[in-house]
């Protein structure tokens, strides 16, 4: 297995983990906010439909902050949300997980399951022999 593929693997399953711990702290200690969805936009899979969903907010410091995330079906352009953010950095960790909607948790949690057993059942395959 070429090098690149492993280090492809590797980054895959730290990247969802790195979205998942961002979530949780800004969730548990980030600043909230109202949030706007100003697009909604749709790619079609072979099997699926993804709907990716653009909102704005207005950060503590005054910056008008757009941020795209993927979550449930249903919401449509217009829809306002709480929106939790960490202050030092809001472009990258601004989230609208919720109770409510776990697609923002759910998602990077299930890269890292699958991610993590597709690193571990391929270094079993190369290494267990």
């Amino acid at each position: 297995m070429s090098i690149v593929l492993w280090v492809a693997m590797g980054l895959l399953p730290g990247y969802f983990l790195h979205r998942l711990v961002t979530i949780l702290k800004v969730l548990l200690r980030g600043l909230k906010t109202e949030a706007e969805c100003v697009e909604v936009r749709m790619s079609s899979g072979r099997d699926d439909v993804t709907y990716h969903h653009v909102f704005e907010f207005d950060a503590a410091d005054g910056r008008r902050i757009r941020f795209s995330e993927d979550v449930s079906q249903g919401i449509e352009r217009g829809y306002r949300t709480v929106v939790h953010y960490d202050p030092a950095n809001p472009e990258r960790t601004a989230t609208i997980a919720s109770r409510e909607d776990l697609a923002p948790v759910l998602f990077p949690a299930f890269g890292v399951l699958i991610g993590g057993f597709i690193c571990l059942a391929s270094a079993a395959a190369v290494f267990g022999s």
